[in-house]
């Protein structure tokens, strides 16, 4: 019989907070070599003009990605949502979006370079690479097909859930849909 409620999945906040901490620190080292930019000046070849040129640049790329941490901790959207007839993935990642119940042929955990990941296997990988707008993310997708032999990868420490739990709870659910054949 298939659940009525749908599962929400949340992000972990706590990773992120770790992230936009990074991404401030950052912030502040431009901000020192801008304001200080006389005690780096040991060389001939170094100029206050370059030092502060660095400084406004790792201010810039620093204040950047701060920003986009604060939005992903202060959304309230979840990380997944795991209902009867699909799956939606919205962890930031370039394979989100709605994965149908009827697409998924496998459910497993893959690593890749020393990061683990849900990897959902579908029967249609073509069709969630195309749906991306973005080419360098295509790539991004096509490159997870090749390594993985899936295009949709959820980063572990994105979710706050248990992998391994995780895992169990979409395979039971996955097995509920194939039994009940909910359409």
């Amino acid at each position: 019989m298939p659940q009525d409620t749908p599962i929400e999945i949340a992000r972990n906040k706590k990773n992120l907070a770790w992230y936009l901490a990074g991404g401030l620190l950052f912030f502040a080292i431009g901000l020192f070599l801008l304001i200080d930019p006389g005690s780096f000046l040991d060389s001939k070849w170094i100029t206050p003009f370059i030092i502060e040129a660095v400084g406004v640049s790792i201010m810039v790329a620093g204040g950047i990605y701060s920003y986009i941490m604060a939005v992903r901790i202060a959304t309230v959207f979840p990380a997944m949502i795991i209902s009867d007839k699909d799956i939606y993935d919205h962890t930031g990642t370039p394979g989100d979006g709605l994965i149908n119940w009827d697409d998924i042929s496998g459910i497993r955990e893959s690593e890749i370079k020393g990061k683990r990941y849900l990897t959902i296997d579908v029967k249609h990988p073509q069709l969630y690479i195309d749906r991306q707008r973005n080419t360098g993310k295509r790539k991004v997708l096509v490159r997870l097909l090749e390594q993985t032999g899936s295009p949709i990868q959820i980063p572990a420490h994105e979710v706050d859930y248990d992998l391994r739990s995780l895992i169990t709870l979409l395979e039971t659910r996955l097995a509920a849909y194939r039994l009940t054949g909910a359409r």
